[in-house]
């Protein structure tokens, strides 16, 4: 019954040998695992650490024994935690958890996943993301082929399309026409080649505007080598081209203003004075050509009187960069004697310095008047030529002087504004005001006041003024009071249109046809219009109190904080969606939600803006729709096998015709063979008109059973050339009538997207048509062309026939109608009938226009973007 000692102990043995495997393996798994591994009781303290796990929190792993973790241990679910290790560095981990026993007691095994380098990266990628969207430069990412997959802000800010307008397309939709073929073709070849091409190109707006770019583009590579997208980091070289262009023509106008100037100018070298350039003006007073004096040297002429006075202009250009008002004579090539006054600089040109040198003619004035002169000159240049309104005043507030501008722009002259006082000038509630300003303006001369009133101009009408004031003394030491001013009108009046669209904003918002809501970043309701309210049934106060996740309906939250979360993420700035929200009184409502982000400027979500309409009653409609088109499917396969069936009866039903008639052809011809000699004319007659009604009879079947036939046909679209298919037609008409006289004028180059069997059935049934009833014209003229009604095209087929009565042009398209007086003309009604079918089985229409003994006009159309000429 009991079993020996000696089986006992070797069953323990054996057991030990099981637990020390065990423990070797759980040893060698948590030893070579590349997570961190904890063990700790229900109490969260550390029963066991691996290594990894002791790195993470920078220690050993014989120091976590005993010590107790700080964080929430959740079994069955991974989630992130920040942990300080003993180093004072922060690591990202992640943490999953299972409950197990450890030395039969409860206990938590934890393992700690290192994503520290991971969170750095994303953080990077974000880092990385942002600044493409804040960048200065315009950012454009297309795939291998062309297509743009994205662009950054600034895209939309210089060229004005959305992201959405340019999603998925080629930046060609940029092409000015501008820019020469030659660089696209460059660009292209050189970025498919794997290299980055770098240029200018003059690019269009979406305004229309044209614009110069100055480009940089590279290829991106996939892990393969292979181009997987394109990039290119553009600037909007526009100002600086137009800089270029202003510097090219500021050079034109320097070279005509040198040229045309009244005083003497003179470019020559520093160092020995040789001239490089002269002005008319130096040759009209020194009478020497330009041709004499470039190239040489003034002491070569003699020029300047006393030639230390040039070497005296050279060392103070030494010394100071420039000189100003320098005194000196030079004389003429007749001798006479210039006195002038020369400024001059040192510029540099191709590497040599030289003196550019303005001298003006001061023979008949003395220095120091002319320089008062000259500077008084300066001074009225720049106060009557300044785009600013500028007055200056005495004491008295009366106006002394009144630039052109200010004048103008008031509306008067300059006479009636000078001798008043400046206060007349203004409205007459802002009198009190001004005057305060302009006696500070006395009080305190060194200070600058500025300040922003109303002007009457002498027409009557206002204009708001920023003016600028000081006080200053004139050269007889009087104060003055010395206003610069602006017309700022326009900007008052973007001002209170920014405050009326403020307004507008509001009325718009609260008496919206659709919901609108503002949602924090949790989600929490912020403000809301009226129909929000409306819709889901609860007042404003009541969903400020919720979130928004509160009335979302359960199956569609998950869908939602998903959408919600991107947005959140900087991923996604804004999404759409149909979803549903519980109502206050428990009902559903559906509704077409639109979400779009409202961003700080660190580009941190501050709201979204929902905007939400309510489709409950398009989905239900929708639902009765989906019933509807169940519904006619089952009506369109008993259709389709009653088509069938159809089909099968006219095939049995024409054989069955066609064996008496074929029975009754053979015995005609038969009759006639063996018996014809002996039949009078009449009998040979009756005999002729049988055989003759069998054909006819079969040509009619056949005709009957086509015509059943195009109903059901599917076409087979493929490109059609109308014009070799009508001279087909045509050369088989005249072979088969070769006696007849017809001009055929077929229009080259029609080619329609169709089926060409069946539009070779139109075309046998028109042209054969025009041929039939042109027969009795002593010449007939027959035309297939194309022309243009309604803005679409349209094909015609004209001949100069019988023509028939507009009254029966309802009728032509019915089977087995036939005009009046037709008759004659051999045919069954059908073959208009069967190419009315026709043309709107392609999806087009045919009509007819006439008139009796003067032609007729057949026209059918096609889908126009299936048509080319």
């Amino acid at each position: 019954m009991f079993k020996k000692t000696s089986d006992i102990m070797a069953q323990l043995e054996l057991s030990n040998q099981k637990l020390q495997a065990c423990l070797s393996r759980f040893q060698s798994i948590t030893t070579n695992s590349p997570h961190g591994i904890l063990i700790v009781d229900m109490n969260r303290k550390v029963l066991f650490a691996n290594l990894v796990a002791a790195a993470i929190f920078g220690c050993k792993a014989q120091e976590l024994l005993g010590k107790q973790v700080d964080f929430l241990i959740q079994p069955g679910q991974i989630t992130e935690l920040k942990l300080a290790s003993r180093d004072g560095k922060t690591v990202s981990v992640e943490v999953w958890a299972i409950e197990m026993e450890w030395n039969a007691d409860k206990a938590h095994f934890i393992a700690l996943n290192d994503i520290t380098d991971r969170k750095m990266k994303e953080q990077e990628l974000r880092k990385l993301y942002r600044a493409v969207l804040q960048s200065p430069s315009i950012v454009m990412i297309t795939d291998a082929v062309g297509n743009i997959e994205f662009v950054n802000p600034k895209f939309t800010e210089v060229t004005g399309y959305t992201v959405a307008e340019v999603a998925g397309k080629n930046p060609r939709i940029l092409k000015s026409g501008k820019t020469p073929p030659e660089v696209h073709k460059e660009l292209w070849e050189t970025i498919c080649a794997g290299r980055e091409w770098r240029g200018e190109m003059v690019n269009r707006k979406k305004n229309g505007e044209v614009y110069w770019e100055s480009a940089a583009i590279s290829p991106i590579l996939d892990i393969e080598g292979k181009i997987s997208n394109f990039i290119a980091v553009t600037e909007d070289i526009t100002a600086h081209k137009r800089a270029e262009e202003a510097l090219r023509e500021s050079e034109n106008k320097f070279s005509k203003a040198f040229q045309a100037a009244p005083e003497l100018f003179t470019i020559s070298s520093l160092a020995e004075g040789r001239y490089i350039e002269v002005n008319e003006a130096f040759e009209r007073t020194l009478q020497y050509s330009r041709d004499e004096v470039v190239g040489h040297t003034p002491r070569e002429f003699g020029i300047w009187v006393n030639p230390d006075d040039r070497d005296q202009v050279v060392r103070m250009l030494r010394e100071q960069r420039r000189v100003r008002d320098f005194e000196t004579s030079f004389r003429s090539k007749a001798g006479t004697v210039i006195v002038g006054l020369l400024s001059a600089e040192i510029i540099e040109i191709k590497g040599e310095e030289c003196l550019v040198a303005i001298t003006k003619d001061i023979t008949a004035r003395k220095l120091s008047e002319e320089a008062l002169r000259f500077s008084e000159a300066r001074y009225r240049a720049l106060f009557r030529d300044n785009p600013i309104m500028i007055v200056t005043l005495d004491t008295e507030l009366t106006m002394l002087a009144v630039n052109p501008t200010c004048a103008s722009q008031l509306g008067y002259t300059i006479s009636e504004l000078e001798g008043r006082s400046v206060l007349e000038l203004f409205h007459e509630d802002d009198h009190l005001a001004v005057t305060e300003q302009l006696l500070a303006c006395l009080q305190d001369p060194g200070q600058v006041h500025r300040w922003q009133f109303r002007k009457v101009r002498k027409d009557g009408s206002l204009i708001w003024v920023e003016e600028i004031a000081q006080g200053v003394y004139d050269l007889n030491g009087s104060l003055n009071i010395l206003v610069c001013c602006q017309d700022v009108t326009e900007r008052k009046r973007t001002e209170e249109a920014l405050q009326e669209s403020e307004e507008r904003f509001r009325a718009t918002f609260n008496q919206a046809a659709v919901g609108i809501g503002h949602v924090g970043p949790d989600g929490r309701v912020l403000l809301v219009n009226q129909k929000y309210c409306d819709i889901v049934g609860y007042s404003e106060e009541e969903l400020k109190a919720r979130k928004v996740q509160e009335i979302t309906h359960p199956d569609d939250l998950e869908t939602s904080m998903i959408h919600f979360q991107h947005m959140l993420e900087g991923t996604l700035g804004s999404y759409s969606l149909e979803k549903r929200y519980i109502r206050k009184d428990g009902s559903t409502v559906w509704v077409d939600l639109t979400v779009s982000t409202v961003v700080d400027a660190g580009g941190k979500l501050k709201f979204a803006v929902g905007v939400v309409a309510d489709i409950t009653e398009r989905k239900q409609a929708e639902e009765k729709i989906r019933i509807l088109n169940a519904e006619l499917e089952a009506r369109a396969a008993e259709l389709e096998l009653a088509n069938q069936e159809l089909d099968a009866f006219n095939y049995t039903s024409a054989h069955d015709l066609r064996q008496p008639l074929n029975t009754i052809n053979g015995y005609c011809q038969e009759i006639k063979e063996r018996c014809g000699d002996k039949l009078d004319e009449q009998c040979l007659r009756y005999l002729d008109e049988t055989y003759n009604g069998t054909l006819r009879m079969n040509r009619l079947i056949e005709a009957l059973l086509n015509f059943s036939r195009v109903a059901r046909i599917e076409p087979h679209r493929e490109t059609v050339d109308l014009f070799s298919m009508a001279n087909e037609i045509a050369m088989e008409l005249k072979l088969a009538d070769p006696e007849r006289r017809v001009t055929l004028r077929i229009a080259d180059g029609i080619r329609v997207d169709g089926d060409a069997t069946l539009l070779r059935v139109v075309l046998d049934n028109l042209i054969g048509n025009a041929w039939k009833y042109t027969s009795k014209q002593e010449e007939g003229v027959i035309e297939l062309g194309m022309t243009e009604i309604d803005g679409k095209p349209a094909f015609f087929v004209r001949d100069n026939g019988i023509g028939f009565d507009m009254s029966e042009a309802d009728k032509l398209f019915l089977p087995f109608h036939r005009l009046s007086g037709a008759e004659i003309y051999r045919g069954f009604g059908i073959g208009l009938a069967t190419v009315e079918r026709i043309i709107r089985r392609h999806g087009g229409r045919v009509w007819a226009e006439g008139e009796p003994g003067n032609g007729a006009c057949f026209y059918f159309t096609l889908p126009a973007d299936k048509v080319s000429a």
